[in-house]
């Protein structure tokens, strides 16, 4: 329901009746409270982007996905390595929105790399680059699955808290890899707002 806006346009939303923010998003997109006092999720209309590769596990950005979308109103784009169509591992054919090599981090507020056996084959520089880049602008990039391995390749992994497939999952399949003590079981992991 949106209430109210604020000065610089944000909506806020309160009282959202199928589902609970994730509270680490919450976090980072702040708190208000409108003209009633009540409180309310403060956020700007942001973009989710999508990496799609052949043979992406289809179903693993679905949830975050559609909390982005229904709860705080992203819009959600796809990224190719080129602009090519790609086809799921559940046999999904997606045209990408746009190159990776037309992407500008700066458009993005969230990029996510759904796993896939693709992940094991090595380090892709143009996706490092990419990461790197959002890192550096100060946004979440979420790697879901075997795609923790792009982010191990990166050094990312080398001295933050992180899950993957496993303890040594990571270590089989990069070997520049240093961030086994900051491994935790998914269980175990929390994002540190």
């Amino acid at each position: 329901m949106i209430n109210d806006l604020d000065p610089l346009g944000a909506r806020l939303i309160t009282n959202h009746p199928h589902s609970r923010p994730p509270q680490a998003l919450l976090c980072s997109l702040g708190r208000r409270r409108n003209r009633n006092g009540a409180r309310a999720e403060v956020h700007r209309v942001h973009t989710a982007y999508v990496l799609v590769r052949d043979g992406y596990a289809d179903w693993e950005p679905t949830a975050a996905l559609a909390g982005l979308r229904r709860t705080f109103g992203f819009s959600v784009k796809t990224i190719g390595l080129t602009s090519q169509p790609v086809v799921s591992m559940g046999g999904i054919k997606v045209i990408p929105d746009l190159a990776l090599l037309d992407f500008i981090p700066n458009s993005a507020h969230v990029l996510i790399l759904p796993g896939g056996e693709s992940w094991t084959e090595g380090e892709m520089p143009e996706i490092s680059k990419v990461v790197h880049a959002m890192i550096d602008l100060g946004r979440p990039v979420a790697a879901i699955c075997a795609a923790t391995l792009a982010l191990a390749h990166t050094g990312l992994l080398n001295d933050r808290l992180h899950t993957s497939n496993g303890k040594d999952f990571i270590a089989k399949y990069v070997r520049e890899y240093r961030g086994a003590e900051f491994y935790r079981p998914t269980q175990q992991c929390q994002i540190e707002a």
